[in-house]
């Protein structure tokens, strides 16, 4: 039980315990010549351990999950939740407090922030007429890596015929995003001549062609 304490007076013996572990305790009493010894067993308990780890940012559609630790515990989040397990979708401070059976307590907070990335747009879908010049795709610059779906690994592309394109691009905080652009084939309707046609001075003739024509 550690050093022993002696005390004369009414008021009761103290000892502060400095380890954890089970340890007999005894009080003796000394009332003039009578004597008597008083024993209990105590067990120290330590405090809970946790750590949600540093302060942290993440990319926008990420998601954290943090873990208090597995033990003999109780658990309060912040917003009262109460299981070992916390899953983080929105940026804010975070907190946990632990109670082990001894009613021992022990916290820690964190905080996180998402990051907003860069806006990646290809644009929307469009036509490839048939006979038209290569068409250029552009996902921007500044990012750190480029991945299309045709192997290439650059800013921007040329495409010379219709289909489906997309492209995967990383920054430099190594979020990552992807966005998707389709390419239809668009052929251009066959012309039909008309038979010559004899006109008199002051007739006209309407000439109607056949297929879906905007001009």
């Amino acid at each position: 039980s550690g050093n022993k304490n002696f005390l004369k007076h009414k008021y009761s013996a103290k000892h502060i315990f400095t380890d954890t572990g089970s340890y007999t305790i005894s009080l003796i009493i000394y009332v003039g010549e009578l004597r008597d010894t008083v024993y209990k067993y105590i067990y120290v308990s330590s405090k809970p351990i946790v750590n949600l780890g540093n302060d942290t940012s993440l990319c926008s559609s990420s998601t954290l999950k943090l873990d208090a630790g597995f033990g003999d515990y109780t658990y309060m989040w912040q917003d009262s939740s109460v299981l070992q397990y916390y899953t983080i979708t929105t940026p804010g401070s975070y907190s946990v407090e632990l109670t082990n059976v001894a009613g021992c307590k022990a916290s820690d907070s964190i905080s996180v922030n998402f990051i907003i990335p860069q806006p990646l747009n290809l644009g929307n879908d469009t036509v490839f007429c048939q006979g038209a010049k290569a068409f250029k795709l552009d996902a921007g610059a500044g990012y750190k890596s480029y991945f299309w779906n045709n192997g290439l690994k650059s800013p921007s592309i040329n495409i010379t015929k219709p289909g489906l394109y997309y492209v995967t691009v990383i920054d430099s905080n190594a979020c990552k995003q992807s966005d998707t652009i389709n390419i239809k084939k668009n052929t251009i309707a066959p012309v039909y001549l008309i038979p010559t046609t004899i006109l008199c001075k002051g007739q006209s003739y309407l000439i109607d062609p056949v297929g879906d024509f905007i001009s």
